[in-house]
């Protein structure tokens, strides 16, 4: 049977050892180093494929500065502060270990051009 590949992927090995650690380490430092060049100081915005379960960029903005954005301040905290302790390793861990989606949804809500964009793009 033949396999549907994704035209992405590669295929890497270690022909001195079955140790695959040295591997593991390369690929999550590629990884960060990529993550913090890519996106720092923008926002990225990802699509998901139509058909495949893939997500791909389909843009990079620049951040915006939080004091352009008309918001109460203590609500802006309590939201930017709620997103930053979600992305930490150990509510990532909590959200695996309780066997639920490691996902979060922010409904924005209000009327034309009162600042729901700009807030998700600080």
């Amino acid at each position: 049977s033949s396999k549907t590949r994704d035209p992405e992927s590669i295929s890497l090995s270690m022909w001195w050892t079955r140790d695959a650690q040295p591997l593991k380490s390369f690929l999550s430092e590629a990884l960060k180093t990529m993550l913090r060049e890519d996106s720092e100081g923008r926002v990225d915005i990802y699509v998901k494929h139509m058909w495949l379960p893939i997500w791909t960029k389909a843009v990079s903005k620049e951040r915006r500065d939080r004091d352009t954005v008309i918001l109460d301040e203590d609500l802006a905290d309590y939201v930017l502060a709620d997103i930053r302790h979600f992305f930490t390793k150990k509510t990532a861990d909590w959200y695996h270990n309780a066997g639920i989606p490691y996902r979060r949804g922010y409904l924005l809500y209000g009327p034309p051009g009162c600042g729901k964009t700009s807030f998700a793009q600080v």
